[in-house]
């Protein structure tokens, strides 16, 4: 990268934004599979903490192993009632418990829904 490159990052339309939501909306879980394995877990509370089109951070009191392990979200951002598969990505140990990494299935979900709701969203709450 040069000097020029490093100094006027490149906007790039097809990026995506990553809404921070300044009170973390609550949302329900259950693990789908844990390291590989397809599971039937009980459903779990999460914060979700941000949000982009293609995934989230989300954070829980419960420790999660994130190598091949994916979990449903069910979830509220503005009205629409959302469910978002993906995959645990990385995670952070912090204060309150564990901050997440999420990449979702784009299988699970309607993008267009998504991106409305987020929309939505921003005019309601700036």
């Amino acid at each position: 990268m040069s000097n020029q490159e490093a100094q006027f990052p490149i906007f790039r339309r097809q990026d995506g934004f990553r809404l921070v939501f300044q009170k973390s909306i609550s949302a329900s879980f259950k693990i789908l599979h844990l390291q590989g394995r397809e599971v039937e877990s009980k459903e779990g509370t999460i914060e979700i903490l941000d949000m982009s089109l293609t995934g989230a951070k989300v954070t829980t009191s419960l420790q999660i192993p994130v190598n091949k392990t994916i979990i449903q979200l069910e979830c509220t951002i503005h009205h629409q009632k959302l469910r978002i598969a993906g995959e645990l990505k990385w995670v952070r140990e912090s204060y309150k418990g564990y901050i997440y990494g999420m990449a979702f299935d784009p299988k699970s979900y309607s993008e267009r829904t998504l991106h409305t709701e987020l929309k939505n969203y921003v005019k309601q709450y700036t």
